[in-house]
């Protein structure tokens, strides 16, 4: 399939485009600041936290360049990898946090529903 013209995008576009990568930046730093100042291969939380950052980075790095070029070779390929990293890194995360409740109070609805404070 060849690659959408440019000539769709309008003056407009900057705007959601900028928000984007601000977005990445902002990911992208919280991954350098998290790997370099705290130990988060400690914990399973911070594995899990860390690995779904860098997931969510490349979805967002992954929109930016689409909205700024429009569709490219490959593109599909991308959105694969990219699709797959994402739904793992959440899925651990949810694995993570099922695991960390566990080992409290047994799983109910009833602890999803009722508040700390409510119960205390």
């Amino acid at each position: 399939m060849n690659p959408e013209p440019l000539s769709h995008f309008s003056h407009l576009d900057v705007i959601p485009n900028m928000l984007a990568g601000g977005a990445f930046l902002g990911a992208i730093t919280f991954v350098f600041v998290y790997a370099r100042y705290a130990d988060w291969r400690a914990t399973r939380p911070g594995k899990a936290l860390m690995y779904w950052v860098i997931a969510f980075a490349a979805l967002i790095l992954m929109n930016t360049i689409h909205l700024a070029t429009g569709r490219y070779p490959g593109i599909e390929f991308v959105r694969i990898v990219v699709y797959l990293s994402l739904g793992l890194a959440i899925w651990r995360l949810v694995w993570t946090l099922v695991m960390i409740l566990r080992k409290g109070r047994p799983i109910t609805l009833e602890t999803f529903l009722v508040r700390k404070k409510d119960t205390e």
